[in-house]
């Protein structure tokens, strides 16, 4: 059989990526052995790591001879034309292996999640090249029946499920034993237990206790905590397990209301836990250090809700009702408080700087009344709800000067400087801090031009308040370049990355209609221009 140029350089590809998980496969039976028990015991760690094996020579014959011998084997015995989609599986299966080897070698602290995927993705590996031919059977069955179903009225629950399999864990106490092995759970003390409890025996934050997080975290927290099963580490676990649930369904449905797409806000969905959830500095659970947990921003996405109804709907209610929870955000916790705080007000201050939203909104009377009543109304929410829970020590001196101090404090006591992950080579974290600000800031000054000379619709002011959003909780990272802090904050960066892929999307589409058009009417024309 003749063979292509094409075919002769896939099937090499296909021969190298076979060595390739073979090396990772020896690599990890390599790994088994382990120096005696005796220089365990007596011999200092660096000691150890000269007197383990080495394997590295061997493991590269051995690469070398797998790729000679099944490239052999492959061009004596493959005679069918290259499966191009065999070659895109085994590519990425080799992707994924090396990837998990990657992570278990670098992350050797913390190697668990990468040692079972590593595993999994062996497995499956072995059986797809034993199966190949069952394997390609039942994927044609499973492809042509799901093609025959539709998706549409089923995503909204298929997501859910998702998020909902995702972030539930079964054995919390195991989590809570295994956050304890990390820092004797000193974060779940820090941001709930210690403030939580004395808010219960009666004591408030800022006045008989200081609180890093806040007023009503802890007190809110605490209260349902203690309601749903008393107030303990494991129960504390399972009622914040269950609002980041509830959380990232609500950001699901906002995404979706938004975009008008339920693929697109899966997939926000996905990056955002991702990189949020599962990152190196929360290792090995975000739980360990739940600050960084979206538990910190409390209601910011009824909130986005409200700002994103007023842009389309350009009712009243809605705009007051953002005032309300931009106050409540100042009570839940007063630093991302302070952010949607200030992204509210760039939004009232947006609606009077550009005339085509001023206009309309003062020449009617009952808009025009709302706007005044959404200017005062977030500090009179504010102050109603530190009102209910502090009652008379609201208007004593020490009480606003302890609540303010801590952001005083917090910049020279606790802070990191922007380079501090560079020092410890996390080159991918520093890269990410430097994406994310410079999205935020590119994205504000395009949209704002484009506010300004009436360039692009005025929904996209939805998206410069995010990047407003995004950038002042960003200060959180510029005080505190910790490696468990440049991704507390990714939600802005995600839904923007979403917007622009959606609007490129429509775009190509546009597109590809636009020249369909164009040739249709040529064809128009050539057919009238002969008939004539």
């Amino acid at each position: 059989m003749t063979r292509s140029h094409k075919d002769i350089l896939f099937l090499s590809v296909l021969a190298c990526l076979w060595a390739v998980q073979a090396a990772v496969v020896l690599t990890v039976i390599s790994g088994f052995w382990h120096p005696p028990h005796l220089i365990d015991d007596y011999l200092l760690p660096e000691a150890m790591g000269r007197m383990a094996p080495k394997w590295d020579i061997g493991i590269y014959i051995f690469f070398i001879a797998v790729a000679l011998i099944g490239g052999k084997i492959i061009f004596q015995y493959y005679h069918k034309p290259v499966n191009h989609w065999l070659l895109i599986f085994e590519g990425i299966m080799t992707f994924l292996m090396v990837s998990a080897l990657f992570k278990i070698l670098v992350y050797f602290n913390s190697p668990q999640l990468a040692q079972g995927a590593l595993t999994v993705l062996i497995v499956i590996s072995l059986l797809s090249k034993i199966f190949y031919p069952e394997l390609k059977k039942l994927v044609a069955v499973i492809y042509q029946r799901l093609n025959t179903i539709v998706w549409a009225p089923y995503a909204t629950p298929w997501w859910i499920a998702v998020m909902v399999l995702l972030i539930y864990m079964p054995d919390l106490e195991r989590a809570v034993a295994l956050s304890f092995m990390g820092d004797w759970l000193h974060h779940y003390d820090f941001i709930l237990m210690s403030v939580g409890w004395a808010s219960l025996c009666g004591q408030l934050p800022y006045v008989d206790v200081f609180s890093q997080y806040g007023v009503g975290l802890p007190i809110i927290f605490a209260k349902i905590i203690n309601v749903l099963g008393g107030f303990d580490y494991v129960p504390a676990l399972r009622v914040m397990m269950w609002f980041v649930i509830i959380y990232f369904i609500l950001t699901y449905f906002l995404v979706r209301y938004w975009l008008k797409s339920a693929l697109i806000a899966g997939v926000a969905f996905l990056l955002i836990f991702r990189l949020q959830m599962f990152h190196y500095g929360v290792t090995p659970l975000i739980w360990c250090v739940a600050s960084a947990s979206p538990m910190r921003f409390g209601l910011d996405i009824l909130w986005m809700a409200a700002l994103l109804l007023h842009l389309r709907c350009h009712q009243s209610r809605w705009l007051i009702m953002a005032a309300v929870l931009s106050g409540f955000a100042i009570f839940y916790m007063t630093s991302s408080g302070m952010c949607a705080l200030v992204t509210f007000y760039a939004y009232l201050a947006a609606l009077m700087l550009l005339p085509s939203w001023r206009q309309p909104l003062l020449s009617d009377p009952l808009k025009r009344w709302g706007y005044f009543l959404s200017v005062l109304l977030p500090v009179v929410s504010a102050l109603v709800f530190f009102g209910l829970t502090y009652k008379n020590h609201i208007f004593q001196k020490e009480f606003w000067h302890d609540l303010l101090v801590y952001m005083d404090v917090f910049p020279f006591r606790a802070s990191l400087p922007m380079f501090e992950s560079l020092k410890y080579r996390h080159f991918w974290a520093f890269f990410m801090s430097m994406v994310m600000p410079f999205t935020y800031m590119a994205t504000l000054l395009y949209i704002g031009l484009g506010l300004y000379k009436e360039k692009i619709k005025k929904e996209w002011m939805f998206t410069a308040l995010l990047c407003i959003y995004g950038l002042a909780n960003y200060q959180y990272y510029v005080v505190r370049a910790a490696i468990t802090s440049y991704y507390v904050n990714v939600l802005p960066f995600i839904l923007i990355v979403c917007i622009r892929s959606r609007q490129s999307i429509l775009q190509k589409n546009l597109f590809h209609e636009n020249i369909q058009r164009t040739a249709l009417l040529d064809l128009l024309d050539s057919i009238i221009l002969k008939r004539w």
